[in-house]
């Protein structure tokens, strides 16, 4: 198998490796280009060779010529390998367009799978091990943290859906915010524990058994030689009367070994399993943080501690995963039992967000965008409405377009919309990724940004393309409310580049002349955009209000 490409110099961090791997039958070796040094070698670590939006060749050829196919995550990727003059030949041209991560290649011959390969695809206009990163984060970090908001507002506990697949990020995030409250519940439990009273049978002398029950009628019946005749006793003939001298007897005990304790310990052990995996699959991701594996790694010696005190010890594990009622009344397990159902049923969301592959990188940034916007716009105002995310009969919904959050800021109500439709434009309908809209009364400013994952080529510093800007002009011009009033003042692309040295170019200067330019905005590099949020929210609003 050999896979060629072109050799471009890509955006791309010292520390950033690339994984690759190859197995199958009959391998002998397996060598990959080292750009640095211009040779070929097989030792680790690799440097990224695989990058979105680029074209590769990969050609597969079978020693005994026997006919092959590929099998791979996409239709399309499977469809451009074509026998090339003979069947054990297989050539196909793959472009991963706007993906990147892991992507899986098995080869098969008639008769069973011959080789498996893995290639780790990088993006080409930002660091994968910051930049990618830290957008995957600060998405599923907002998304889940306005789940937490609205699951505390709308708690319904019969409407939560168990859940025994929740994905591993998404245990992570709930994991951060519940753990906590969880273990101080346990220890509140272990401290005051729910006490019960059980009925235990003994053999004893028969003057000291006050009630019989059947148990202690059958023992009799089955140990005649326990019974001795009496003038006052059981008569078992017409004649005579007996007592039994030994018989099986009950009497009360208390315990803590009871439904209730047998319960949370089973909550302990399933998170404790849990976790054990989840630090697992996270150890081998070179990508997680090491603070985030360290938090889980002390949650999960606390659990371990827990489990192995000696009041935990003497109570059994529940076998089956049917909670008792009488958890919901008492108010300690209560709350443990609420809090282990956040850890482990999931947040039951649906909607597109959700069944999105966070491998496209160019919808990613845009959602991105959306979020760090959104985080900004909170540092100056309350949110007061969104729909992003609603509640229905399967759970939490999570609508991303067209959706909007409203701040109040100061007197005046900001709204950050995502795809907007405009339709009363008189020609076609527009539609823009990000709309700021600040409004009082009848007043109202309106700013464009327009999130676009690609910059202009064979360009030494990373600006926006001519056609972007373009657009910002048509979307300015063309976007007019049924009054007629055109109603955007300043239209900005945000492109993935730098801050450092931008406001010396000319399509930043052009904001303030024309009202049409671009700002650089990656994790790390929000700077000018965070100036421009600023001078919005702190200058739009007062003078609103002066007015």
């Amino acid at each position: 198998m050999v896979i060629k490409g072109k050799n471009k110099k890509k955006i791309k961090s010292a520390e950033e490796v690339m994984f690759f791997s190859c197995t199958g039958k009959g391998i002998t070796n397996v060598k990959v280009l080292n750009q640095t040094k211009g040779m070929m070698t097989s030792k680790p670590p690799l440097e990224p060779l695989f990058f979105e939006n680029e074209t590769y060749q990969i050609t597969v050829v079978s020693k005994n010529e026997t006919s092959l196919f590929v099998n791979h995550g996409s239709k399309a990727v499977e469809q451009s390998f074509q026998s090339v003059g003979f069947p054990y030949i297989l050539t196909g041209n793959i472009s991963f367009q706007n993906e990147v991560g892991y992507s899986t290649f098995h080869v098969y011959s008639e008769r069973e799978k011959e080789l498996s390969f893995t290639l780790e695809i990088f993006p080409s206009k930002m660091s994968y091990k910051t930049d990618y990163v830290n957008m995957v984060d600060e998405v599923n970090g907002y998304i889940h943290d306005l789940a937490y908001d609205m699951l505390r507002k709308t708690y319904v506990e019969a409407k939560s859906v168990w859940s025994k697949q929740a994905t591993w990020t998404e245990f992570y995030h709930v994991l951060s915010h519940y753990m906590k409250p969880f273990l101080h519940s346990v220890r509140q439990i272990e401290n005051q524990p729910f006490q019960s009273v059980k009925v235990e049978h003994e053999l004893m002398r028969g003057d000291q058994i006050k009630k019989q029950d059947s148990r202690a009628i059958s023992f009799v019946r089955t140990h005649p030689t326990y019974l001795a005749s009496s003038s006052r006793g059981i008569k078992i003939n017409r004649n005579i009367k007996v007592v039994p001298t030994k018989a099986i007897g009950t009497r009360h005990v208390s315990t803590y070994d009871n439904l209730e304790n047998q319960s949370v310990k089973w909550m302990m052990t399933q998170l404790y399993h849990k976790l054990t995996a989840l630090i697992d699959k996270l150890i081998e991701d070179r990508y997680v943080k090491k603070e985030a594996v360290s938090a889980l790694e002390t949650n999960h010696a606390e659990l371990k501690r827990l489990l192995n005190n000696a009041f935990w010890q003497r109570v059994k594990t529940l076998q089956a995963s049917t909670l008792p009622s009488t958890l919901r009344t008492a108010p300690r397990y209560r709350e443990a039992s609420r809090y282990f159902m956040f850890l482990t049923r999931g947040l039951a969301l649906n909607g597109e967000f959700y069944h999105l592959s966070l491998k496209d990188i160019a919808t990613l940034y845009e959602y991105w965008t959306y979020v760090s916007l959104l985080k900004k716009l909170q540092t100056y105002g309350k949110r007061i409405e969104q729909n992003i995310m609603t509640t229905t009969e399967q759970g939490l919904n999570v609508r991303m377009q067209p959706s909007y959050h409203r701040f109040q800021v100061g007197k005046a109500e900001v709204t950050l919309w995502y795809q907007k439709a405009y339709h009363h434009t008189h020609t076609v309908i527009q539609k823009p990724d990000l709309l700021l809209e600040v409004k009082q009364g009848e007043k109202k400013s309106v700013y464009l940004f327009d999130a676009k994952y690609r910059i202009k080529p064979n360009h030494d510093t990373p600006s926006p393309r001519e056609e972007d800007i373009n657009t910002m002009h048509r979307y300015r011009d063309a976007i007019v409310e049924e009054n007629g009033i055109k109603p955007v003042q300043t239209a900005i692309v945000l492109f993935p580049g730098k801050a450092e040295g931008y406001k010396q170019h000319h399509f930043y200067k052009s904001i303030e002349r024309v009202g049409v330019g671009a700002l650089p905005f990656l994790p790390g590099e929000e700077g000018l955009v965070e100036e421009f949020i600023e001078a919005i929210c702190t200058v739009e609003p007062h003078f609103f209000s002066a007015e």
